[in-house]
């Protein structure tokens, strides 16, 4: 009850709770603000991986506030986790959909989907601090989703080229 009369007197404040909390979901994982002591001993190779690999503009120090969160910034992103979850979120559907008669592939996949989204809405909706720290419940199902997801439509595109030929 609390929760909801917060968000009618204060929408603008929730979505900027919001905001906030989906963009500290896709910092890299090893930002977590608590585990700054101990990534200190491997900053060199996680600087190289952040940028390399996931694609993150600028290493985030992230500042920890009281009752309010970490502060991240756009910039503080990770380009690549980003593009998975787009990628994992709204094209898994329509692939689900296509693929349906292959019920294992949908099936799987789908459950991967709501998996993905379950935690992503789930974390951002009501929770600002820890949203990193809950992704780590997800692993790579949303690479394992994108990966199917892009896998599924070359092969279709490849086999709507080969009948095309013939």
């Amino acid at each position: 009850h609390d929760d909801i009369a917060f968000i009618e007197a204060y929408p603008d404040r929730y979505l900027h709770i919001v905001e906030r909390g989906a963009l500290l979901f896709f910092v890299p994982s090893e930002q977590y603000v608590y585990l700054g002591t101990n990534s200190d001993h491997i900053a060199a190779y996680v600087n190289a991986f952040d940028l390399l690999v996931k694609w993150q503009p600028r290493n985030s120090n992230l500042i920890l506030y009281p009752y309010g969160g970490a502060f991240v910034t756009p910039g503080q992103v990770s380009i690549g986790a980003v593009i998975t979850f787009a990628i994992a979120t709204l094209v898994t559907p329509f692939v689900v959909w296509r693929r349906r008669r292959d019920a294992s592939f949908a099936l799987v996949l789908a459950f991967i989907w709501v998996s993905i989204v379950y935690v992503f809405g789930a974390t951002t909706l009501v929770d600002l601090g820890e949203n990193q720290r809950f992704r780590y419940d997800l692993g790579p199902l949303p690479l394992v989703a994108a990966v199917a997801v892009v896998a599924a439509l070359v092969t279709r595109i490849r086999g709507a080229g080969s009948n095309s030929d013939r």
